[in-house]
């Protein structure tokens, strides 16, 4: 339709570009985003002024650049959570280099360096992805990464399931075919407190039904997943909503190489024995059942951007052919005519 309007290829980059700028706004309001910060030393301990510190998305390699102050600190905020490789550069000092920091939604990373006395063009590098403990926060949370999604079998291809892997979460239902069930989450109760009192984001927008506000409005496939951050407790006023639980579900992005995934999920009752004894109790016949979760996931750079904007498209699909038998009790010929006894 907008070709036949005459706009040009570039106006679709430029709507494309306002409605992902939109979006950047509406979760950083629920400090879905991350900090990095840290101080820059020389080799006696001395703080060190005018540092150039960059930080690059080793995902999209965009980068972005900050000076520490007189202090020689220096604080990246509003940080998207994802990996980064970090490095801080100044004249007369080799160049300190942190891979693999991995900032994780609604968290502060610290990562500080001592310079060493060299050139410039040397480079010292550091592993950065070790496990850190948050000193300038109480908040305690726990996060389920990628790789724990992507490996841990998940009954029913829902992200629910994996709240369990946290302490103080109960009520988890673990039903089999709960792939695009929007109640899953319903009954999951984070140390004692109810449902309803948990608050779900996904991508920074609070995703609950108003009706029925434990569960969600929509179910994101689990290929789509980045990650899943459960703040349980000690967590700043700006997130609503509920005293419970802040379950924040950040979704996957675009990089600058195109990627993508295929799959398809099966259970029946040909090789699926708990389904069979699912739809086999409450005296209840067995029934045949053939459920399929299918879909994929593609994301990559806009082509004619010069890699610098990028899209994920993701499409999960259920389907579940078949009746629900049911016992039903109807009026007898004696009860027609009036006669109860």
């Amino acid at each position: 339709m907008l070709l036949r309007l005459g706009i040009s290829p570039s106006a679709w980059v430029l709507v494309v570009a306002l409605i992902l700028s939109a979006t950047t706004v509406s979760y950083a309001q629920y400090h879905v985003n991350g900090a990095i910060t840290g101080t820059i030393t020389d080799p006696s301990g001395a703080v060190v002024a005018g540092v150039k510190v960059t930080v690059t998305d080793i995902a999209t390699n965009v980068s972005q650049s900050t000076m520490t102050n007189s202090a020689g600190a220096y604080l990246f905020s509003d940080m998207s959570p994802i990996t980064y490789t970090i490095t801080a550069a100044k004249a007369g000092f080799r160049t300190c280099e942190g891979t693999g920091l991995v900032l994780e939604p609604s968290s502060t990373r610290t990562f500080s360096c001592a310079l060493q006395v060299g050139q410039a063009s040397e480079t010292v590098s550091i592993s950065a992805d070790a496990l850190q403990v948050q000193t300038d926060t109480s908040q305690l949370n726990g996060v389920i990464n990628s790789t724990q999604i992507e490996q841990l079998p998940d009954n029913g291809r829902n992200f629910a399931n994996f709240l369990a892997l946290e302490p103080g979460v109960a009520g988890i239902s673990f039903d089999s075919f709960n792939s695009m069930n929007i109640f899953a989450t319903q009954g999951v109760s984070v140390n004692g407190l109810r449902d309803s009192d948990n608050n779900i984001l996904i991508e920074g927008v609070s995703s609950q039904r108003t009706r029925d506000n434990s569960a969600t409005t929509a179910a994101p496939a689990i290929d789509a997943i980045s990650e899943i951050n459960v703040v349980s407790t000690g967590y700043m006023p700006e997130y609503s909503r509920g005293a419970g639980a802040q379950i924040v579900v950040q979704m996957k992005s675009g990089t600058d190489r195109y990627h993508g995934s295929l799959y398809e999920y099966n259970q029946n009752t040909a090789y699926d024995s708990a389904a069979n004894y699912a739809l086999g109790t409450q005296g209840t016949p067995a029934g045949k059942i053939n459920w399929n979760n299918f879909g994929g996931t593609f994301g990559g750079t806009v082509p004619g951007t010069h890699k610098k904007l990028f899209f994920f498209y993701s499409e999960d699909i259920t389907r579940q052919p078949g009746a629900s038998p049911n016992n039903v009790h109807v009026p007898s010929a004696l009860a027609h005519q009036g006669n109860f006894s």
